[in-house]
């Protein structure tokens, strides 16, 4: 029987996002036996996205098979303030940058004939005056969990993600809750969640 601080061991897991979330669920991994690169800032490059997934096979010794994307900040303002380019920039800085690490990750798996399990961190669905961009954000990235799930399921790569007020707001979450995603996160990348692809997952807060 797998021991729960064993359960991720041999698996090698890339870190990518900015925040105290992204860095929970890094240390939560690492805890369960995973080796861990963390990438900060991540980027929207591909060549530069590629390079880090073959710097971390080269540092590791062995290739990124557990992939976690924490996105990029969106910010929270009065949708009648927020320019174009400020707009497209945040787009493109979490929803392409997912993807980019998403598809180069799955290259990368499919071309070994190897497994894979992929991560999202989505902020709260909660919706509010101010996440306008949040909240757009991630209807497509709902989307973009089950299509690539469906998509690369054949080639056994599960994409999820976790979707919580504690990934946007780590800070003011209690300590169930914040113990909770690394917990879940954990549970979804390990072998005891293969049967688990497509789903986009919430974090109730718990009692103290």
């Amino acid at each position: 029987m797998t021991t729960l601080p064993t359960l991720l061991n041999g698996r090698h897991a890339m870190v990518a996002g900015v925040g105290d979330a992204a860095d929970h669920v890094a240390t939560a991994l690492a805890a369960l036996g995973a080796r861990i690169t963390r990438i900060t800032p991540p980027s929207v490059d591909a060549d530069i996205i590629a390079a880090a997934f073959a710097d971390a096979q080269s540092q590791q010794g062995q290739p990124v098979d557990l992939l976690v994307h924490g996105g990029a900040p969106l910010g929270v303002g009065n949708a009648e303030t927020v320019s174009l380019d400020v707009w497209r920039k945040g787009f493109s800085a979490d929803i392409d940058g997912r993807f980019l690490y998403a598809s180069a990750f799955a290259r990368s798996r499919i071309a070994a004939h190897d497994r894979g399990a992929i991560l999202f961190l989505l902020p709260s669905p909660r919706i509010t005056g101010g996440r306008t961009a949040q909240l757009s954000a991630h209807g497509a990235l709902d989307n973009l969990v089950k299509s690539l799930a469906v998509e690369w399921g054949r080639d056994g790569i599960r994409t999820n993600a976790i979707a919580s007020h504690v990934v946007d707001g780590f800070a003011q979450a209690t300590e169930a809750a914040r113990a909770s995603l690394g917990h879940l996160a954990g549970y979804i990348l390990s072998d005891h969640g293969a049967y688990i692809s497509g789903m986009v997952m919430g974090i109730d807060e718990l009692p103290s």
